[in-house]
């Protein structure tokens, strides 16, 4: 619990309506449809409990630019995250230590070493010790392996530390996350996600920070 409070208190930059209302997933969520990131939308409060209803919806549909003219429920969102973060959680640390444990090759040496046996080869060369038609295809073929090396370079894979959500994410997290008003909901959400994917108009993956 504390884990989690501090984590707010340092990620506490609510964004309010002019109405003063908390939207939890405002800059989460993008359109699956064109990439844009969705605009939050807010229904005022109707039948017996009178409560707000909000939801997140593509902008760019209004003005005719892209055909998802889908509302994204913000109620569905939250019980979906609620129900699947830790599985969702362990995912993530799977993969990580998956990728972790692939042997991760030297393109940048291969690439230093293709470079001074160039060197080696141009002072060959100027000391007379090989003829024009042997240098220039040796050279074609040193300058076209290194260029295959830089092409094929992966990138690095960066050893992420996963302790701190597994800190914030446990068992009763459910239980700590309903004792929190909206607008430490939202610090939460933020502190811990990058991007919640949708598909269609319901949340299908998370991509955390």
């Amino acid at each position: 619990h504390e884990e989690i409070l501090r984590i707010i208190k340092g990620n506490l930059q609510t964004r309010r309506s002019k109405k003063n209302h908390v939207y939890l997933f405002t800059g989460l969520l993008k359109c699956p449809k064109c990439g844009r990131k969705l605009v939050s939308r807010v229904q005022s409060p109707w039948g017996r409990n009178k409560k707000y209803y909000f939801s997140y919806r593509c902008h760019r549909a209004d003005e005719h630019l892209c055909d998802n003219r889908r509302n994204v429920s913000e109620n569905i969102i939250e019980r979906w995250l609620l129900a699947n973060i830790k599985q969702k959680l362990d995912e993530y640390e799977t993969e990580i230590k998956l990728k972790e444990s692939i042997p991760q090759t030297k393109p940048k040496q291969d690439v230093r070493k293709n470079e001074d046996r160039l060197k080696r080869l141009n002072n060959m060369y100027m000391m007379g010790n090989i003829d024009d038609v042997e240098y220039l295809e040796m050279t074609r073929e040193l300058k076209a392996k290194i260029e295959e090396i830089k092409s094929n370079e992966s990138p690095e894979v960066k050893k992420k530390d996963i302790e701190q959500l597994k800190s914030v994410i446990t068992r009763d997290f459910e239980q700590l996350y309903h004792t929190l008003n909206r607008q430490n909901q939202r610090a939460l959400w933020t502190s811990i996600i990058k991007e919640i994917v949708i598909d269609d108009n319901r949340p299908i993956d998370i991509i955390f920070l």
